[in-house]
């Protein structure tokens, strides 16, 4: 049977389900990188570099993140990545050209991450109205889906990616699947089947559970379902996933740690605690669940009450309305679904009792669509009268603690604080905010004395070296930086802090030797690239500086400081062709325009390049008019050249407003000793 045409425009509904999740998701759009992204992203030579992309066919999605385990330089890299495998070709290939398109902005990549939700709620809609021929259903479901709280962690988190990807080429190809085994349509869909299943392979490991998936599917076929199709379509499935794990096991193994996958009644036990807690976050998700979880027992009570609903509803919808059959095969599939989805768990199990349950509920992402198609049935078949009221505080509930946990994402420092606030034992939320953000000396020595490897002691004494530098006492920061490096040599963190503070110090040859070494032993460390390009510039040493910037920028080619000491070296080195082309980089990507211009204002007022440090300053002054530093260099610019007038307007513009400011200041009385 071919499936009737929607009774409503399908583009109409992807451009409200767009504009919903574009809503809801407002408030974590500007939000900074957090967690790892800062490794996966931000400092990820592959997703910067253009010739690099390439590369990603052969590479660990989280090498840069193991990379930082090892060397011990992230707290949580080691509990999170090193017992598992990431192939994830897509997601780093779509973070990539994400990359091109956006820039490192973080915002850029969060709005590619809500629209790919906001797909996969349209694909969920589309996939269930095939199935079922209910628009109501559908419609439903897919609403769900998208103010799902559980959700907020794959679409906040960037490197969430992975399950937003890994949904979307699913989706797809269970769309394919069911109009290749439905009488009468193309025998073409059958391709469709491969590709869908090939690129979630790409996206995530979990999609080898897409055939049991499949299997449910073909539970609920109509009659009309054409069987050889089927069983051709599930063989397909079953064989690409044999032979992808067997690729996986030869090239890129899933599982590293053999206890990961024992079997025993331990784990077993183990994995049905973990999936029905897990799987009871979709009604009580983390900024809820956790409120109660430092009262003991609570959060058993908050499960029961979740298992009640739900069972409840369902039996209602079961046992008053025997004749739906439609309504009895939407809950098979939606618990089914619910099931299957859990089997990944107990690969997982033992990092997620690691990291924590509120920095994965990630992993429920694609199973969700079990939920909310088990919630569906039952409002769609309750009475009128209760269907509206219990339908209009589940979109309540559920909308108002997605944007309540998206007002999470502000900064990397209130979300690690919120959830280290509602954990009840020290977490990796705790490490995290104390590695980053805490300078509680008393706090980090007792990490210290807690830590059995050398590599993660290295890490923690790098760390209190890191506050003593910044508290400006170098004489101990620069003990405990040498002791972090004994511990671990191969800790470049904690090498390139203590080379800046020889060169704060004075000790410009200690500095800049260390900074080489660092480069030496690890030819992809971008700090150690631009602080030697830096300081080489800051020496006037600028053919020097360029061949540090230069190997920077390939390494990091959206770092603004970067490039603008690159421009800067360019111009002094009577290289104007390179100088304009950078200048032009800058300009063209729109950077944080107004630190760009600031900063070339004051370089090029300090070497001397008066009538640029004006034109720059005078062209742009729409977006300088409150940068009273700007302001400042321009009235001397002014006064270098001998524009006395506009020299006094300027500086006393500054001081109309800020009156401490200390370069319009030293302007005035200067003014004030030539008797101007």
């Amino acid at each position: 049977m071919i499936p009737p045409r929607l009774t409503s425009s399908p583009a109409a509904t992807f451009v409200f389900f767009v504009l919903l999740n574009c809503i809801i998701y407002s408030l974590g759009l500007n939000s900074e990188y957090i967690l790892d992204a800062h490794v996966v992203v931000e400092q990820n030579p592959v997703i910067q570099q253009p010739e690099l992309i390439k590369t990603v066919w052969s590479r660990d999605f989280f090498d840069a993140f193991k990379a930082s385990a090892a060397k011990g330089s992230d707290p949580a890299s080691g509990a999170t990545a090193e017992n598992l495998g990431y192939y994830r070709p897509l997601v780093h290939l779509s973070l990539a050209l994400n990359a091109q398109l956006t820039g490192l902005a973080p915002w850029g990549f969060r709005v590619v991450n809500v629209l790919i939700h906001a797909a996969n709620a349209w694909l969920i809609y589309y996939l269930l109205w095939l199935i079922f021929q209910q628009r109501s259903l559908a419609l439903i479901a897919g609403l769900l889906f998208s103010v799902l709280p559980t959700n907020e962690w794959a679409v906040n988190y960037i490197s969430g990616r992975a399950d937003l990807l890994q949904t979307f080429f699913s989706l797809a190809c269970l769309i394919g699947f069911w109009r290749y085994g439905s009488a009468g349509t193309n025998p073409a869909w059958f391709l469709f089947i491969i590709l869908g299943f090939t690129a979630a392979l790409l996206s995530r490991e979990a999609s080898l559970l897409l055939p049991l998936f499949a299997g449910c599917l073909s539970m609920v076929h109509p009659a009309t379902i054409n069987h050889r199709r089927i069983k051709l379509g599930l063989i397909a499935l079953f064989l690409l996933a044999l032979s992808y794990y067997l690729f996986r096991l030869n090239f890129y193994p899933i599982i590293r740690d053999p206890q990961l996958h024992h079997l025993s009644l331990k784990a077993l036990a183990d994995w049905l605690l973990l999936s029905l807690e897990y799987n009871m976050r979709f009604l009580f998700p983390w900024t809820m669940f956790s409120l109660a979880w430092q009262i003991p027992g609570v959060h058993h009570v908050l499960i029961l009450i979740g298992l009640t609903l739900l069972g409840a509803g369902s039996y209602r919808v079961w046992a008053i309305k025997p004749t739906l059959t439609d309504a009895r095969k939407a809950l098979i599939l939606g618990w089914l679904w619910l099931m299957i989805g859990s089997l990944s768990l107990f690969i997982t199990r033992r990092m997620l009792m690691k990291i924590g349950p509120y920095l994965s509920e990630h992993f429920l992402y694609f199973s969700s669509l079990g939920l909310v198609l088990i919630l569906a049935t039952i409002l769609v078949h309750l009475q009128s009268r209760w269907q509206k009221i219990f339908f209009s505080l589940l979109l309540i509930y559920f909308t108002g603690a997605t944007v309540w946990s998206n007002a999470h994402w502000t900064t990397e420092q209130h979300l690690l604080g919120r959830v280290a606030q509602k954990e009840s034992r020290p977490s990796i939320a705790f490490e995290q905010l104390l590695m980053k953000y805490n300078d509680d000396r008393d706090a980090v020595q007792s990490m210290i004395d807690r830590q059995q490897s050398p590599a993660k002691k290295s890490l923690w004494i790098k760390r209190l070296g890191n506050i003593y530098h910044a508290q400006g006492d170098y004489i101990q920061a620069n003990k405990y930086l040498e002791q972090a490096v004994e511990f671990n040599p191969e800790n470049f963190e904690a090498r390139v802090e203590l080379a800046v503070c020889e060169l704060e110090t004075g000790k410009i040859d200690e500095g800049l030797k260390g900074l080489e070494d660092v480069v030496t032993h690890d030819p992809e460390n971008i700090d150690g690239y631009r602080l030697l390009g830096e300081a080489h510039y800051r020496q006037g040493e600028y053919s020097k500086a360029i061949q540090y910037l230069e190997k920077a920028v390939y390494l990091s080619p959206f770092d603004v400081s970067i490039l603008q000491y690159l421009a800067m070296s360019y111009l002094l080195d009577h290289q104007k062709d390179k100088y304009q082309q950078v200048m032009d980089t800058l300009f063209k990507k729109r950077y944080n325009m107004k630190r760009i211009l600031v900063f070339f204002a004051e370089e090029l007022y300090a070497h001397r390049f008066y009538d640029q440090a004006i034109y720059l300053v005078e062209t742009n002054q729409p977006s300088l008019v409150q940068e009273d530093q700007a302001q400042a260099v321009l009235g001397w610019a002014y006064l270098s050249k001998g524009d006395v007038g506009k020299a006094r307007q300027m500086f006393d513009y500054v001081l109309s407003h800020n009156a401490t400011h200390p370069l319009a200041q030293e302007g005035r009385q200067a003014l004030t000793k030539l008797g101007l």
